[in-house]
């Protein structure tokens, strides 16, 4: 295309292409325009700098037309505000004529900035990233960093969170669908009590420490109270002592009403049949004692028969056809004694078997340590006529006897050893018998089991150490 040059001579002048053509007139000194041939319209350029391809407009630029196309690389606006979207006047800009509007950046996926009126907030196309320290506000107020809400997001809708380390829970109580208890207090020392998927209850503490838990069946919460009746699959009521040595098993039987003794503690055998047979059995098993006992010393403690039937009688027998019963305050063996209670009580039987076949008895006990002598069972009996005599002895080992130099040890009535250093030997576990022929009296004698070191004659007091000695005697 070849380029035509021209001048103007002055403000006012023009050049004009063709006779109805546009043409072009010098306003000023620095500012020409383009006007049509009725010069009705036309467009001013300031040409303050012009130089090659590039335009310096001195003044503003006002475009009128549907579309403004910018072909360059980089866009620098030195003004600090893009206004969008302004309505020429006499007309009002509204959400309205704003929607839709904003910013458009082509790409593979175009990604947008733009106003949306009917939900009444801006829609990105994408996502949003801020660097490293900052943080989305809302009113000036942080609501969420990087990695925590604001303090003041007091209200969500979270339904689900990662694993919680640290915090304290300051809402509403959880309830047990959810994992918790529902409640938000219980008794002290109470035991929780679970109700479905109701609340949580705690069942509350008594004073009594005699008081056991009682369930109240399936439809009632469970209480604490006097235990009436405890059976296990036999019907059997069993009680376990600590085995400790020498320790006791209680079975214990209280009257906690505080009232006297017209409301008395019964252990009765009960059966719905009124016409049968039914028995309670208190059983001591291996030898032992069956013990009855008075806490107070104004009464003694009675065997009574009672009940509205005419037999009301106490039938006290042994179950096997060579047995005896005894009736003695004090150990069953007094009944030879002269002292304290010559007057015991006994049964033909036993009259019979003991004293007329002369039939054995014996004296045991538990011996630990601890001491350098140690009693065997009570004082053996005395007889009005006659003696008693000491045969079998038999001692278990336990536990090996150590400690303050003892070495072993003999079975005395006090004046005759019974059972010789030779025959026993303490330091191991064993068990030892011996055999004296009955050739010693012994009535009225102490049964003791003595230590000694090893020169058999300086007593010893072991530290360590537990025996279980019986001694069988017959009155003859």
């Amino acid at each position: 295309m070849a380029y035509k040059q021209f001048s103007l001579d002055g403000v006012g002048s023009s050049v004009k292409y063709g006779v109805a053509g546009p043409r072009v007139k010098a306003e000023t000194a620095t500012k020409f325009g383009v006007r049509n041939a009725a010069d009705s319209a036309y467009v001013d350029f300031e040409c303050a700098n012009m130089n090659g391809t590039n335009l310096t407009l001195s003044g503003n630029l006002t475009v009128h037309g549907s579309t403004t196309t910018v072909e360059s690389t980089t866009l620098t606006v030195q003004d600090k505000l893009i206004e969008l979207a302004v309505i020429p006047s006499p007309g009002t800009a509204s959400d309205t004529t704003a929607d839709g509007g904003g910013v458009l950046l082509y790409g593979t996926t175009n990604k947008s900035i733009l106003w949306d009126v009917v939900n009444n907030n801006w829609t990105l196309s994408t996502n949003v990233n801020i660097p490293t320290g900052s943080t989305y506000k809302i009113n000036n107020i942080n609501v969420l960093t990087a990695t925590s809400l604001g303090s003041g997001v007091v209200i969500s809708s979270l339904t689900a969170v990662g694993v919680l380390t640290t915090g304290t829970w300051n809402a509403t109580t959880v309830t047990v669908p959810y994992g918790g208890t529902g409640s938000t207090s219980f008794n002290v020392q109470g035991l929780l009590l679970g109700n479905g998927t109701s609340a949580v209850s705690s069942l509350p503490t008594v004073a009594s420490t005699t008081k056991v838990l009682m369930s109240g069946g399936s439809s009632a919460a469970p209480s604490w109270g006097w235990q009436s009746s405890l059976y296990d699959a036999q019907g059997k009521l069993v009680v376990f002592g600590s085995d400790a040595p020498n320790a006791t098993s209680f079975l214990q039987v209280n009257n906690n009403t505080g009232n006297s003794v017209t409301t008395p503690v019964v252990i009765a055998a009960n059966d719905s049949n009124a016409s049968a047979d039914t028995w309670l059995a208190i059983k001591a098993q291996n030898n032992g004692t069956i013990l009855m006992q008075s806490n107070v010393d104004v009464t003694g403690v009675s065997i009574v028969s009672t009940g509205a039937g005419s037999n009301a009688n106490i039938n006290i027998y042994p179950d096997t056809a060579n047995g005896g019963v005894i009736v003695t305050p004090s150990d069953y063996a007094t009944v030879l004694e002269t002292t304290p209670n010559p007057n015991a009580l006994v049964n033909a039987s036993w009259v019979s078997n003991f004293v007329s076949n002369n039939a054995s008895t014996a004296r045991r006990a538990t011996v630990g340590h601890g001491a350098a002598s140690v009693h065997v069972g009570a004082v053996l009996p005395t007889p009005v006529t006659g003696d008693v005599y000491v045969g079998r002895i038999t001692v278990k080992i336990v536990s090996a006897y150590s400690g303050g130099s003892v070495a072993t040890a003999v079975v005395t009535d006090g004046t005759n050893v019974l059972m010789p250093i030779t025959d026993l030997d303490i330091t191991a576990p064993d068990t030892y018998y011996s055999a004296t022929s009955y050739a010693v009296g012994s009535k009225g004698a102490q049964l003791s089991i003595n230590f000694f070191e090893v020169d058999g004659s300086t007593a010893a007091t072991p530290t360590a150490g537990s025996a279980i000695v019986t001694c069988e005697y017959i009155a003859a």
